[in-house]
């Protein structure tokens, strides 16, 4: 999706990641997007909105942040708000030019991303990754 909002810095894509109870996957996802992102010319940003997680997602996420800070933001509230309320979070917090979420379980491979962004940048309003 792309964003109409004025951006304070000039970050290209915002990567948004809900999620709740997510302790087993999120770290093998994060992972997987930090490697991805790193290769990348411009900048990026990952955004995790924990959900009120009941299990070790939140502590995850941070100790990743602590390893990332220049790219891992983290977020939560104190009670949940359900996966819309996760995603509109992370929306509103990006500042990507970009914005992309994407489950814990990247049931969509982050690898696409690419294809995504090379559709935006011939001018499309939106693109979307299923499975």
């Amino acid at each position: 999706m792309k964003s109409s909002r004025t951006k304070q810095t000039h970050l290209r894509l915002s990567v948004i990641i809900p999620a709740y109870n997510e302790e087993k996957r999120l770290g093998p996802t994060l992972d997987k997007v930090c490697r991805f992102l790193k290769h990348r010319r411009e900048s990026c940003e990952i955004i995790v909105v924990d959900d009120a997680s009941t299990d070790g997602t939140l502590a995850l996420a941070k100790n990743w942040r602590k390893k990332h800070p220049r790219m891992l933001r983290v977020m939560t509230y104190p009670h949940n708000l359900g996966k819309g309320g996760a995603v509109r979070t992370g929306v509103l917090a990006a500042r990507g030019e970009v914005l992309l979420f994407s489950d814990a379980d990247l049931s969509t491979p982050i690898e696409e991303t690419d294809k995504l962004l090379k559709t935006l940048d011939d001018g499309a309003d939106m693109a979307v990754g299923s499975r």
